[in-house]
């Protein structure tokens, strides 16, 4: 029930599948599932990934077919915590779909797995630098090896999405540029803009869904990794922008010139044996978060 897996569910709702969604503590029922929930097709259970057995016993329940494996430490989670509580959550959901010959495993990485990696288009072949930007790509390098290891020793179909920066309704964090500014107009306010890191490559969270149906649904596809995002770089002055078209009332300053935008990866792959086509660009999607967050509390 993470804010990317809950747009996810929407998306396999829509294409007319069954859905189970797990949570470990939280519990939210956004309306873009309330008419579903307690239905035949929406399931919630809370299942702890690092224990197996409580993970294999829903799956097996509920008669689940295929796995898509979205879940991740918080990111304030200290790095051996953070090691532990991924690798065990993977290895568990790659065991639960082994042991129940299910039909596949889609497993979440970033766009993080690429920082160092030079300017850009970043493309899922090329060599990944051994050092990481950050906790999370260092997490997610360990994770697309293992996975994909495992499917190699095992026969298990096992896919791989390098998903961008995500934003859009439901995110709660605040640890994005568009989600700080996007919530900073709605409330009136300069926005918190320390730390402010390239925009990069922006992807608003109902194109990352669809990408990641589309994706995960396919009977074959032809590589075992996809890169899913917007398929350019963003600057943060063409985000303020498109903030300020969007909510004119507010009035941003920002106190630093704005640094390069940062690479963007290729997302040919995805458009090519998916058919994944972004349908929001940067003004679409700052518009339609906007509009979200002026009707909701969260």
């Amino acid at each position: 029930m993470g804010f990317v897996g809950l747009h996810a569910a929407r998306c396999f709702l829509d294409a007319g599948s069954r859905v189970l969604l797990t949570r470990y503590r939280t519990w939210r029922a956004p309306d873009i599932l309330a008419a579903e929930l307690g239905g035949d097709h929406l399931a919630v259970e809370q299942v702890d990934l690092a224990d197996g057995w409580a993970l294999l016993e829903v799956v097996r329940r509920y008669g689940v077919r295929s796995l898509l494996h979205l879940a991740g430490p918080p990111l304030d989670t200290p790095p051996a915590a953070a090691y532990t509580a991924a690798l065990t959550g993977l290895i568990n959901v790659l065991e639960a779909a082994r042991q129940q010959g299910l039909e596949r495993v889609t497993v979440a990485s970033s766009i993080a797995v690429y920082a160092g990696a030079g300017p850009g288009p970043w493309h899922e072949e090329q060599p990944l630098p051994a050092a990481s930007g950050n906790q999370v790509g260092a997490i997610k390098k360990a994770v697309e090896a293992l996975a994909l290891d495992y499917g190699s020793h095992t026969g298990l179909d096992v896919r791989v999405i390098r998903l961008a920066g995500i934003y859009g309704p439901l995110y709660h964090s605040m640890a994005n540029l568009p989600s700080r500014l996007c919530h900073a107009a709605v409330a009136g306010r300069q926005p918190d803009l320390r730390d402010v890191r390239p925009a990069a490559d922006l992807c608003y969270v109902k194109d990352a869904a669809a990408g990641i149906q589309r994706l995960h649904a396919a009977t074959r596809l032809h590589y075992p990794i996809y890169n899913l995002g917007s398929g350019r770089a963003a600057t943060t002055q063409e985000l303020v922008a498109a903030v300020a078209r969007a909510a004119p009332e507010a009035h941003f300053e920002l106190h630093a010139e704005d640094p390069p935008a940062a690479g963007w990866m290729d997302i040919s792959r995805a458009q090519r044996d998916a058919d994944y086509k972004p349908g929001y660009d940067l003004d679409a999607g700052i518009a339609d978060y906007i509009a979200w967050l002026k009707g909701h509390t969260e």
